[in-house]
């Protein structure tokens, strides 16, 4: 808190700094150029207009050297503080933005266009190390089991959260800052993928837990930066949103399949059998007494509670505390298995007249019993999907 005090008042000293700085260097080139010839000629080529530019502006450097060593030690160029060199990159840009094309504050903005250089230097090292920190993945289990959020994500928005307190929300006008920022986001990504195609990561379930639990901690962290600096991020928003919709989908439905294994194994044989030789025959091939012994088994009311039990304390066991996607995935879960279960239910109907024990509406309920109300989500989404609908 205090190394961030300093930094925000640095700013206010590099403005007033400047204020005194500028004008003086460009005092400094009028003379030089006026008093030693060097002012451009109607019929100078670029290359003579250049050659005279650099001798004065080596002139002021030789003039000036004192004040612009101070004014590199007061924005950081040289030390550890990136934030520092952030706000001087900052200010001397301002500073140039403010200058004319005429006289002196030509040379002016060639003395702060070097400062501002030196210090983009430092914050470009910076994000290079930080890539690379990011790309050895430190921490991260062999198999992906219980990896959780990765510690490079979970750094992720304490590095946005400074810059904005110390610089402000403005800094998504700067490229540089911008394109850092970027850059670290999407070795963020990179890492991530590694992470999930590498052979020593478990893929029955883990390599889709790792997309989940990080690309959810990233999507909530950007969404309540939103605005300025936030915006700048909404290309890999989007590619979070569509990797968690992707693996959210696989898990779900190997976590379903894995428990009620037996049930899904007779209604997509019986799907196949109507589709090879349509609705009448299907007693032939799979016999009312045969499919209602299986469904007494695989989903007699005490059976599918159980199962729904066994899935929610598995998902409790894969999915870590910190990332907050274990109540999202049980919504969307609950959503999978009742769409199934209604299916299911009017094909034993009206296929074999056989009533299941368990209704979607009870179903909902087990379901809210065991982790949370997937009913309240399921009218909350299609209420939205009415009032989106009436809109139009």
């Amino acid at each position: 808190e205090d190394a961030d005090s300093k930094i925000s008042m640095l700013g206010s000293e590099l403005e007033q700094a400047l204020a005194d700085f500028v004008p003086m260097i460009s005092r400094e080139g009028y003379f030089i150029s006026s008093l030693f010839g060097l002012d451009a000629k109607q019929g100078d080529n670029d290359a003579v207009k250049k050659r005279k530019v650099e001798s004065v502006c080596g002139c002021i450097h030789v003039g000036t050297g004192v004040v612009e060593e101070g004014l590199n030690l007061l924005a950081g160029v040289g030390g550890n503080e990136v934030l520092s060199n952030l706000v001087g990159s900052l200010k001397f840009g301002e500073s140039m933005k403010k200058l004319g094309e005429e006289g002196g504050q030509t040379f002016s903005r060639d003395v702060l266009r070097k400062m501002k250089e030196r210090t983009d230097k430092v914050w470009e090292g910076w994000v290079e190390d930080q890539v690379a920190w990011v790309e050895e993945g430190h921490g991260i289990p062999y198999n992906g089991k219980r990896a959780g959020v990765f510690g490079s994500f979970s750094r992720f928005p304490t590095l946005l959260d400074r810059i904005i307190s110390n610089i402000g929300k403005d800094v998504a006008g700067s490229e540089g800052i911008v394109g850092g920022i970027v850059k670290i986001g999407r070795a963020l990504f990179s890492s991530l993928k590694s992470v999930v195609e590498r052979e020593s990561t478990d893929k029955q379930y883990a390599s889709n837990v790792v997309v989940l639990e990080n690309c959810n901690f990233f999507i909530t962290s950007i969404r309540k930066r939103e605005g300025g600096i936030g915006d700048c991020l909404n290309s890999l928003l989007e590619e979070a949103k569509v990797m968690f919709g992707k693996a959210c989908d696989r898990y779900v439905k190997w976590a379903i399949k894995r428990e009620f294994k037996g049930l899904y194994a007779l209604f997509s044989n019986i799907s196949r059998i109507r589709k090879d030789v349509g609705d009448d025959d299907v007693l032939i091939h799979c016999p009312r007494t045969t499919f209602a012994r299986t469904i007494e088994k695989e989903a007699g009311g005490v059976e599918v509670k159980e199962k729904v039990g066994e899935i929610r304390k598995r998902m409790e066991k894969h999915m870590t505390e910190g990332s907050g996607g274990l109540d999202l995935v049980w919504e969307e879960l609950g959503m999978a298995l009742m769409k199934d279960y209604a299916s299911f239910n009017r094909t034993s109907g009206n296929i074999f007249n056989v009533k299941m024990d368990i209704g979607v509406s009870e179903l909902g309920k087990i379901l809210n019993a065991a982790g949370g109300d997937v009913r309240a989500v399921m009218r909350r989404r299609s209420g939205v999907e009415r009032r989106s609908t009436s809109s139009r």
